[in-house]
């Protein structure tokens, strides 16, 4: 029986299911495979991939292969044992199945884009993301709980099982039109020629401002770094937490954030999610200036403090993801939006990254307190941008 994506129940839970898919390989990646073997993770150059989903075959046909070769990697990873002495097999399969479990990742976003009605936008995204953090969890750290009690092979196989159920369940099933973009040109040369019209109009047409906008809301972190970053983790050390304690912490945040991922999308649908994300922002901008005030004034930072404070920012962090991610995919065209949106997904994750390696330095030079209220510029100039911001302007083809 086909699948169809043409009710909001149905949408919200393919792609729901669909963004458990995309956590499970990264969390597969960070979690298992560096405690049985090593750390290789390849999302961040996924943005190369991202032209040959725009271009060539059908978004669901993408989907299709992708998955069945995620699938067959690992099934190769089965009869590998000796993970240390196979050292190019293992490489060489791992990479396979990162590279695809990547190009799936971009050929969801783009059905995303081309599928989901303006009113289910952030309700949709704050689930997939939600999702996802979920998905990685299964991936990392319950896939390594399955090899503790079993073997190594125990939590590849888990893995296996959980990708062949999105892969039968849903995948398989999708109706033919799914993920078909409109007018495809029927030679390879036509369809690089349309891809490369379609995203100069996009770029420099009359409704470029707002992308170029966007992209430069995506170059500032989104809301304060470093209560939810790694170096958050060492100033818990420095105030007498021991292991556990840092881990209960950060546990309460993560999952206080994934409940207002969805909180966020659903109460977002509607109404102005430029609103939702400023309110995120500022709120975060606000707990960071409390934390440094805290410090300053020799507060007290016990497990129950740092407990409070961890839940409070996640909780107010999470608000954002929903709207912001669907305030973005309304700023793409349909048929490049595997590429425009893995744009501001880069560029969104690289300033985070590049904003906690620099946080690294001005720890060492000014202090944790000190640090958080250098963050307050960097709050403050994304949130003059976004006003300017109009996603009414979609792109349609």
């Amino acid at each position: 029986m086909p699948f169809d994506l043409d009710t909001p129940w149905n949408r919200l839970f393919a792609f729901a299911a669909f963004y458990v898919i995309e956590g499970i390989p990264q969390g597969f990646t960070e979690t298992f495979l560096p405690y049985h073997f090593w750390d290789s993770r390849p999302w961040a150059y996924k943005w190369l991939l991202a032209p040959l989903i725009d271009i060539f075959w059908t978004r669901r046909r993408w989907l299709f292969t992708t998955q069945a070769v995620m699938i067959l990697s690992l099934l190769g990873l089965l009869v590998l044992t000796d993970l240390q002495g196979s050292f190019a097999e293992v490489l060489g399969t791992v990479f396979v199945h990162n590279v695809f479990s990547a190009t799936q990742d971009l050929a969801i976003d783009a059905i995303a884009v081309g599928s989901l009605p303006l009113a289910e936008g952030a309700s949709a995204n704050g689930a997939m993301f939600a999702a996802q953090e979920f998905g990685n969890m299964l991936g990392g750290a319950v896939a390594l709980a399955v090899s503790s009690q079993s073997s190594y092979q125990g939590g590849c196989l888990f893995v296996v099982g959980l990708l062949a159920l999105a892969f039968f369940g849903i995948t398989c099933r999708l109706h033919p039109t799914v993920g078909v973009q409109a007018r495809r040109p029927d030679t390879a040369s036509q369809q690089l020629l349309a891809y490369v019209r379609s995203l100069r109009e996009s770029c420099v047409g009359p409704e470029a401002i707002h992308f170029w906008l966007g992209m430069a809301f995506a170059l500032f972190p989104s809301g304060t770094l470093l209560l939810r970053g790694p170096h958050c983790k060492s100033w818990m050390v420095m105030h007498s937490l021991d292991d556990d304690s840092v881990a209960w912490v950060e546990f309460a945040g993560k999952t206080v954030t994934i409940c207002t991922m969805l909180a966020g999308g659903f109460m977002s649908s509607g109404s102005n999610r430029k609103k939702w994300v400023a309110m995120s922002y500022v709120s975060t901008m606000c707990i960071s200036s409390f934390v440094a005030w805290l410090s300053w004034t020799g507060g007290k930072f016990s497990f129950e403090t740092w407990l409070g404070i961890k839940v409070a920012f996640h909780f107010v962090h999470g608000f954002h993801i929903g709207p912001q991610m669907a305030l973005f995919q309304q700023l793409c065209r349909p048929s490049v939006a595997a590429t425009q949106f893995t744009i501001f997904c880069c560029l969104c994750n690289n300033a985070d990254s590049w904003g906690k390696r620099f946080q690294g330095a001005w720890i060492e030079s000014d202090g944790y307190a000190r640090t958080l209220l250098w963050e307050v510029p960097f709050v403050l100039t994304p949130l003059a941008i976004l006003p300017f911001i109009e996603p009414e302007n979609l792109h349609t083809d």
